[in-house]
Formats: structure tokens, sequence, C-alpha cells
């Protein structure tokens, strides 16, 4: 019986572990669509503060999250990811960057913003190769659901190329409903109560 104890508790572990499994989710900006309008904060301009007004919006991605924390890194060449959208070309010409703002579609305010337009390279590859881009890494905290924008760093997208792809990934493990807890808990109870009363026959048949 302490066998079955002990692999009841095991599976309760177990399924509390399977149940904190970070769940993930790619994010594709692209370049030739999203913005914003003339003076909206989307033009490169470096370290804006979070809650800096961006908009209006040029036909953001969206995303609605649940509340919680998220870490943000460079999606490319993950499943789901556009295998174009490794950098970005702004000016029809050949200035490649990696950047990109995340805005909170209610208030149309910042809440990250990746790089800063400073890094411009000649090619595709430069830009997506630069270290930045390769171990970006930042976290968001929401404390409600949220619809967030995605958008590059551009006013007038109409003659860029390329994108963007992000990993979204929910680093807040989620609790159990206090019903599974109650059915968990009943079970590691009633195999307690029913290895007592074994016990207690062996010892008086």
């Amino acid at each position: 019986m302490n066998m079955i104890l002990k692999t009841l508790a095991l599976s309760l572990t177990t399924s509390l572990a399977l149940s904190s499994t970070a769940q993930a989710v790619i994010v594709n900006i692209d370049a030739a669509v999203t913005g914003c309008q003339n003076g909206g904060n989307c033009d490169g301009s470096p370290h804006l503060p979070p809650g800096a007004y961006v908009g209006p919006l040029i036909n953001p991605a969206q995303l609605t999250l649940a509340a919680g924390s998220y870490t943000i890194t460079n999606g490319a060449g993950m499943a789901g990811a556009n295998p174009t959208f490794t950098a970005w070309r702004f000016n029809g010409g050949d200035s490649w960057v990696w950047a990109f703002e995340i805005i909170d579609d209610a208030t149309k305010t910042m809440l990250v913003q990746g790089c800063c337009g400073d890094f411009v390279y000649n090619t595709q590859a430069g830009a997506a190769n630069q270290a930045f881009a390769q171990n970006y890494s930042s976290t968001l905290t929401l404390l409600s659901p949220t619809t967030l924008d995605f958008i590059t760093e551009d006013y007038y997208p109409y003659d860029n190329a390329g994108g963007i792809a992000l990993n979204i990934t929910s680093s807040t493990a989620p609790v159990p409903e206090p019903t599974t807890w109650a059915l968990m808990l009943a079970g590691l109870f009633g195999l307690g109560t029913f290895a007592r009363k074994r016990s207690m026959y062996s010892q008086h048949g």
C-alpha cells in the first residue's frame, strides 16, 4: 500500500509539473503591412519609455494574452515563423534592421521596444545575424487579459520588405483548479484510510 501511495504522490507531482509547462506562440510581424502614422513614435526613436503613446497604428499584428508573465525572444526559424521574417528593410533600399514594438491595444501605449533602429545593415542576413537579434530576450508582465499590437518601427510601411518573428512564452505556472486539488487529495486520503483499515484487519484476523 505504501507503494500505491508513493505512486499516487508521484502522479500528483508529475501532473503539477506538466501543468506548469510553458506555452509558446509565434507572432509574425510583416514590415510591409504594420507600422504607425507619421509622428506616432514608431520611426526608430531610441529608448522610448514604457507608457509612451504610439499611434495611430497601421495594421498591427495582434495577440490577446491572459494575465501573467511572458518571455519574448527571436522566433526566426521556429515552427510557425515566416521563413522570410528574419529582419526587415525600409525606404525601398538596402537598409535592413531588426526592430519592433509591442503596444497595449486599449491604451496605445508602449510595453516593449525591441531595439531602436540604431543598427542598420546592407543585407538582411547582416541584420538578422547581429548578436542583439540572435540573443534578444525581454519580459512582459500583464496584470489582466490584454490585447497586444505588434508593429515594425516605421511610419511608412508600404516600401518595406521582410519582417520579424517573435516567440512569446508564458513563464507563469497555471494554478490547478480547486476541484482538481480536491479530487487529488481525496484520492490520497482514501488510500491512506484503506491502508490503515487493512492493517487493522490483518492484525486481528
